[in-house]
């Protein structure tokens, strides 16, 4: 969802016409209402939505948190741009996510926010860092500068931007010790069924079946079809434009990216990395870790 900058004010006399204000192009969330309020803003939607998950106001989360419904609402738009609030009219639904995170928070309040890791990878933030981070660690300005690049935002959206921050490091997407900023063990997402991904498509339109005639493509239903890995879309998205200039070093700083994912994504049942060696104009793949 697209935040539009703000226009021009009109002028009356002879006052000069304001700048308009940059804003950004992502949804973040708000800087006025402290990170774990803005949580228990979300565990207050499910509390008041019952066991039935009906739709609430505003002022029943407010009701149930002991905080203003005007509050509550400054809170509304990132949720409802990922997907945690589903908006019926003036009032609001919790996601599954969001019921699952709350009756967790129950039993374990520190570790109940994992169950919004699935949303954190899949967000535009989650996304877009993840793959940075599976290639090398990031201090925090650099991450909180990396999506402030991604979201056109502005510096004074950096409170907002270390925010987005807390929600990832609070659902397990990233470890941050206050300065650095590494990849989460919820960083991936976990195999179906309990094991590996086998031949499933990155792309979810078919599934490769194994028979007597070979590998045949089997047409999915869109509810059958899962989604491509977080990491895979972020590689994918960092190539070039076929027909484009790609220098040989910048191909191997790609393939060495790839690879990072790949040990982060897959399991092997050899212990011996690849070496990826450039030397003049040739770039080689070779089996075993460099010596």
């Amino acid at each position: 969802m697209a935040i539009e900058s703000q226009e021009t004010t009109g002028v009356t006399g002879g006052e000069m016409p304001k700048a308009a204000r940059a804003k950004p192009v992502k949804v973040l969330p708000t800087e006025r209402l402290g990170f774990e309020k803005q949580l228990g803003v979300l565990r207050g939607y499910a509390a008041a939505s019952g066991a039935e998950r009906k739709a609430v106001s505003n002022k029943d989360v407010g009701a149930i948190v002991q905080i203003h419904e005007n509050t509550v609402s400054i809170c509304n738009p990132f949720f409802q741009d990922l997907g945690l609030l589903i908006k019926e009219g003036m009032k609001n639904r919790p996601s599954d996510e969001v019921a699952d995170y709350a009756q967790a928070f129950e039993w374990d309040s520190e570790k109940a926010a994992s169950k919004l890791a699935g949303v954190f990878r899949k967000s535009w933030f989650g996304a877009a860092l993840i793959p940075k981070l599976t290639f090398r660690p990031l201090s925090k300005d650099e991450a909180t500068t990396f999506l402030a690049n991604e979201a056109k935002a502005p510096k004074e959206y950096k409170a907002n931007l270390e925010i987005v921050l807390e929600y990832l490091r609070a659902a397990g997407v990233i470890n941050s010790d206050g300065s650095t900023v590494t990849i989460g063990p919820n960083a991936k997402e976990p195999n179906e069924n309990g094991g590996g991904q086998g031949n499933r498509p990155i792309d979810g339109t078919v599934a490769p079946n194994a028979g007597a005639g070979g590998m045949q493509a089997t047409p999915v239903t869109p509810e059958q079809a899962p989604r491509m890995e977080p990491l895979i879309r972020g590689l994918i998205e960092k190539l070039p434009d076929t027909g484009s200039v790609w220098d040989l070093a910048d191909r191997a700083k790609w393939l060495n990216a790839a690879a990072s994912n790949f040990d982060l994504m897959y399991k092997t049942s050899e212990n011996a990395g690849i070496t990826l060696t450039l030397e003049a104009s040739t770039l080689s793949i070779k089996k075993g870790a460099q010596q």
